[in-house]
């Protein structure tokens, strides 16, 4: 179980790895985590400060083995590759490219 208690993310990249390494995570629901993290599904997102949620998730899970069980094989499909890091950075390199290739025309 992967719990994060940021108070503010973009995506977190700690929490894509956990999902992609079957690792069911619990967190605060911050910006960027409520498009990967699926309550029941693949973890649990709660509201920001709050520990006494967080905490009861975290017990569940470890005191229902076969619920945690179906959480982390969800985890593993969560994740396709447009999450992977270096399909990201040639995104991100084709777009630059084309503005420039833009801007020099």
């Amino acid at each position: 179980i992967f719990v994060m208690t940021s108070l503010w993310e973009g995506l977190p990249r700690s929490a894509v790895e956990a999902l992609v390494s079957g690792v069911v995570v619990v967190a605060y629901n911050t910006d960027g985590l409520g498009d990967i993290i699926m309550s029941d599904y693949n973890g649990y997102l709660v509201n920001i400060k709050d520990v006494s949620a967080l905490s009861q998730y975290v017990i569940e899970l470890l005191n229902n083995k076969t619920k945690l069980d179906r959480l982390k094989n969800n985890a593993k499909k969560t994740i396709d590759k447009t999450f992977d890091i270096d399909y990201m950075v040639k995104q991100q390199e084709d777009l630059y490219c084309s503005v420039v290739n833009l801007k020099l025309e």
